[in-house]
């Protein structure tokens, strides 16, 4: 199957220093896209990678102050160039079909509209469709649980015309678009299927990986997390009960592994505010 993936990088003050503080703490934009791009590789898949070149310039240009003493985020900024400017398509200098046409964010939690939104969400909703595409938003502090993007496509003038709307998935974390990835050629199984689980507002500390309950009849309320970054890079899952206390591991395709239980792991500490 075709997957087509897009990448929005930091540009606020705050995301930037944000992202610098998680850069120092080896949780960097390019250790997740070499990720990313290692499970393309071994799924032999179809994969397209969209940026937009004024949104990494100014990216870029955020970098460099706050980098001005310090060398190594800088050097991360150009392995990422080197890395993906060899695949990526810089959508910049896409024209919109219809001018008449205006886009605007929906933000359901505030039932408020956005109208200042990145041009990589216009060029999704009007070139992809949803089930083929996704956004990697590297804003580390733009959390949604709700794991999409509502875009209206409102048409001037309004004579006999409603506005549309289109949604987009949002990935916050290399795992969630590797976990999206597998699931493309993986029977479905999937922590975003939405008929088996429901994401938390938890999240797994060291990863920002979101937190799924699920919700089927097999394993009722049981809580999920996709796990990647092991020094094997073994993909699997982590299951925990409603306590927090460790089920086991799953593997890809969501089996429990015999003998995987670990009685040291716990995510109580976060359920519970601990």
């Amino acid at each position: 199957m075709k997957a087509n993936v897009c990448l929005l990088f930091p540009v606020t003050d705050d995301d930037v220093a944000e992202w610098a503080i998680h850069q120092e703490a080896e949780r960097p934009i390019l250790k997740e896209l070499m990720a990313i791009s290692q499970v393309v590789h071994d799924l032999k898949m179809d994969c397209s990678f969209y940026y937009d070149s004024a949104n990494f310039n100014d990216f870029v240009q955020k970098i460099r102050i706050l980098d001005s003493e310090k060398c190594y985020l800088s050097k991360t900024v150009e392995q990422i160039k080197g890395l993906l400017f060899r695949r990526l398509k810089d959508v910049n200098s896409w024209k919109q079909k219809d001018v008449n046409v205006c886009y605007a964010e929906w933000q359901s939690n505030t039932c408020t509209i956005n109208v200042d939104i990145p041009l990589l969400y216009k060029y999704a909703v009007d070139t992809f469709d949803k089930n083929d595409c996704i956004v990697i938003n590297f804003n580390l502090l733009d959390a949604n649980q709700d794991n999409e993007i509502h875009i209206l496509k409102d048409i001037h003038p309004t004579k006999d015309c409603y506005p549309t709307i289109s949604s987009l998935s949002l990935m916050e974390t290399a795992d969630d678009t590797i976990a999206w990835l597998n699931s493309l050629g993986n029977e479905g199984f999937s922590l975003r299927n939405s008929l088996m689980f429901t994401p938390t507002s938890y999240l797994w500390r060291s990863s920002r990986q979101r937190i799924y309950r699920r919700n089927d009849t097999l394993m009722p309320n049981t809580l999920w997390y996709y796990d990647f970054f092991h020094k094997n890079n073994r993909q699997h899952f982590e299951v925990y009960n409603e306590a927090g206390d460790h089920i086991g591991e799953a593997d890809i395709k969501g089996q429990l592994i015999p003998n995987s239980r670990d009685p040291h792991k716990s995510i109580s500490h976060i359920l519970h505010g601990r």
